[in-house]
Order: structure tokens, then sequence, then C-alpha cells
């Protein structure tokens, strides 16, 4: 299997496929605002839930595929390999959060662990790739979102934080692109 084209393709269309049916649910969710409302609302929203949840759902799923292509593509290191590890948990995560909506009681406890485990993927995957002179912005994104939520502590907090995850996305589909260049891959 070319490990290295399906990491980019679900490091990419995770990321697009969530921002593209997260604006959908945006356009369907009347009044939804960054200021009042969590991105969770917009699962139980009743134009909108249905984009929201597929959104997440997919990009979980991506998240998963994307923890095995890091796995393999990275295998030289520890921390990249234990990155994936986390990295396929928050993406089972996400899928719960759309399986699990907002009405649900264990919803905020999987939304607690999405972010948690997506912090720590990024902080890992980043010191993982030490060698390379882009590390610390993985690793400084990857601080950014728990940050985010200690420092705003609201409902811009969650979207600033999702915005940071998906820039992380687009980074590491273009570090794996260019790990063969970089002597990364076995």
């Amino acid at each position: 299997m070319n490990w290295k084209m399906i990491g980019t393709f679900s490091a990419f269309l995770g990321a697009v496929i969530f921002v593209a049916l997260t604006i959908l649910a945006v356009v369907n969710y009347p009044g939804y605002s960054v200021y009042s409302n969590f991105l969770s609302d917009l699962g139980t929203g009743e134009n909108s839930a249905m984009f929201f949840n597929i959104a997440v759902m997919i990009s979980g799923t991506a998240a998963v595929v994307l923890s095995i292509a890091l796995n393999k593509i990275f295998n030289k290191s520890n921390e990249c390999r234990l990155a994936s590890i986390i990295l396929a948990i928050a993406g089972i995560s996400l899928v719960g959060i759309g399986v699990f909506t907002e009405n649900h009681p264990i919803h905020s406890s999987i939304s607690a662990l999405f972010f948690a485990t997506i912090s720590v993927a990024m902080i890992a995957f980043g010191i993982g790739l030490r060698a390379n002179k882009k590390s610390y912005f993985f690793v400084l994104l990857g601080l950014s979102v728990p940050v985010s939520f200690m420092l705003i502590a609201s409902q811009l907090a969650e979207h600033l934080a999702i915005s940071l995850i998906i820039i992380w996305s687009f980074a590491v589909g273009a570090v794996i692109l260019k790990a063969e260049e970089k002597n990364l891959i076995r």
C-alpha cells in the first residue's frame, strides 16, 4: 500500500470535508455565532445536524486512517508512533461526538477526550519530527489548543482550537508529502 498517499489524502480530505460540511451546517443553523454557540450545537440543530454530524464522523474516520499512515511512514520515531496511537483515539472520539450529540450525557466527556488526545497527538508528532526544522510549529499548535481553552474558556476558544487542528492537519499532509525527501520513511 502507498501509505504516503493514503496519509496525505486522509489529512487533507478530513480537514476539507470538516470545513465544507461545517460551513453548510452553520448556514443551516439560524442565528449561529462563534461567540454564543459551541460547534456541537450544530449537531442538534434541526437543519444543521446532518451536515455537522457527518462532518465529525468522516473527519474522525480520516484521523484514524491518518494515524495508521503516520505509524507506517514515521516508524523510526517512537514519538510519532505514540502520536499515531493517540491520534487514533482522538479520531474515534471525534466519531463519538457525531454519534452522541450534545443532548446525550456522554457527549461532554467524549468532547473533552477528543480535545485532550488531539492536543497530545499534535505535540508528540512535533517532538517526533525534531530533526525537521518545522517540528516546533507542530508542538506550538498542539500546545495552543489547551491554552486557548485556559485563556479564553468560551465558545470562541473551541472555534480557535478547531481552527488550529485544521491547520495542523494540512501541515501534517504537507510533511507526509515531503517525508520521503527527508529520509523519514523506512
